[in-house]
């Protein structure tokens, strides 16, 4: 039971976490190179939401690629 719960980080602290500004983030989703967000809600009351540890996973991959 050692797995650990990952958190749900919001866009700031997406864009705190890995440097990069919001029109990255999303422009990298729209193509797939970034994790996409969990959205919650509905109309315009959906926010989105990333899993701490897909963006931990997505960090890591591309720091070892370089």
């Amino acid at each position: 039971m050692s797995e650990k719960q990952s958190r749900l980080l919001d866009l700031k602290a997406v864009e705190l976490k890995t440097s990069l500004p919001k029109s990255t983030i999303y422009d990298w989703i729209r193509t797939g190179y970034f994790p996409p967000s969990i959205l919650f809600g509905e109309g315009k009351r959906k926010i989105a939401r990333w899993l701490e540890s897909d963006i931990d996973c997505w960090i890591e991959k591309h720091r070892m690629a370089s």
